[in-house]
């Protein structure tokens, strides 16, 4: 049964972080070769975005968390500084929410964005199950010079209830070698960069 504001077919944490597991490490080695000294960057909330966390809290940047367990991952024995949105936390999912942290969001300009997404498909973009979140992914990236999407290339050719952004919107996608040609092409064809890991 879900809980309260969780939508029947969001997949759980703890089940997401495990699935596609060597899918999401592979993505995140290649984001995170995207990150130079120096740099202050968005993560979103998500499991490769909490796998790129492992792999760059070591480096001395500056690192927007939107999601607690990210925050508690950066903090944990690394050089990163480490800068949490206010808010709600959805139980359960540990992403941030709500009206303080669209607000905080509103004031902040960065490098990058790394953005996760729950579906990606090439007419419809970028799309979320949760409403709550759309706002908080909007916004950071539009807070962002530039926008990579770091997903698994089950998330393609799927569509979630809410939109967060067109494809056009995003900069660079990493994603792994499941994905099929056709989409693959159709991403190219709009201009934007894609890494196959």
């Amino acid at each position: 049964m879900p809980q309260k504001g969780q939508d029947p077919y969001e997949v759980p944490y703890e089940l997401k972080s495990s699935l596609k597991l060597h899918e999401k490490i592979r993505i995140a080695e290649a984001a995170a070769c995207l990150i130079k000294p120096g740099d202050t960057v968005i993560l979103d909330s998500g499991s490769t975005t909490f796998q790129l966390a492992k792999r760059i809290k070591g480096m001395s940047i500056t690192v927007i968390a939107l999601d607690v367990i990210l925050a508690s991952e950066l903090a944990r024995g690394g050089n990163a500084d480490v800068v949490v949105i206010g808010g709600q936390v959805r139980r359960g999912f540990y992403s941030i929410v709500g009206r303080p942290a669209e607000e905080m969001l509103k004031t902040m300009h960065v490098a990058k964005t790394f953005l996760s997404a729950d579906s990606v498909h090439l007419e419809t973009g970028v799309t979320n199950v949760t409403l709550a979140e759309a706002p908080i992914k909007d916004l950071a990236i539009k807070a962002a010079r530039e926008v990579i999407l770091v997903v698994d290339s089950s998330k393609f050719g799927q569509i979630a209830p809410f939109k967060v952004c067109d494809l056009e919107s995003v900069d660079h996608i990493i994603t792994d070698s499941g994905l099929p040609s056709e989409i693959a092409d159709g991403i190219r064809s709009r201009g934007i960069s894609l890494d196959i890991v």
